[in-house]
């Protein structure tokens, strides 16, 4: 726990892989508010989109390639997530998409965080890569959630930009 601590009064953004094999008493530790049933069994999902995600954008072909996407082990039951967390994949099994996250963003605090919640991300790379030659939609999934994480956000009220001035030396 005290490894956890350290990394949270860092400040500096955390992507967490969770997987099926990771204790929810863990997960509970990292104070990220998310939960899930601790199960022996898991299930196949595949990522579905959240068409309402607006932290980011991403790509037409990249949002067509989650379709492609195979599926990831999560452990099997239901999830609870705070309203400080935003999904950006959801669970879908099937033609059935569920409101249980793969991947989610969040922030508390001074700390911003990505959550990859099953295992096989590495996958969707080689997926991607013998579909089309190229893992450009993976890169920018990763590209885009890392620039995210580690983007400052201007909290202050008051912005002022001036244009910059030289003056030729004499």
């Amino acid at each position: 726990a005290a490894k956890f601590d350290v990394l949270k009064k860092s400040g500096l953004p955390i992507w967490y892989f969770i997987g099926p094999n990771t204790p929810n008493s863990i997960v509970q530790k990292l104070d990220i508010g998310f939960s899930f049933s601790n199960s022996r069994q898991t299930d196949e999902v595949q990522p579905k989109l959240n068409t309402g995600f607006e932290l980011f954008e991403l790509s037409a072909p990249l949002q067509q390639a989650f379709n492609y996407f195979p599926a990831v082990k999560v452990p099997y039951g239901e999830t609870k997530l705070n309203a400080q967390n935003k999904v950006l994949l959801s669970q879908r099994l099937g033609g059935f998409t569920k409101k249980d996250p793969i991947l989610f963003v969040g922030e508390k605090g001074n700390l911003k965080y990505g959550v990859f919640f099953g295992e096989g991300i590495w996958r969707w790379k080689i997926n991607e890569s013998s579909r089309t030659n190229a893992s450009d939609g993976f890169q920018e999934l990763v590209q885009k959630l890392s620039q995210f994480l580690v983007l400052k956000q201007n909290s202050s009220a008051l912005r002022i930009t001036m244009p910059t001035r030289f003056q030729k030396g004499t």
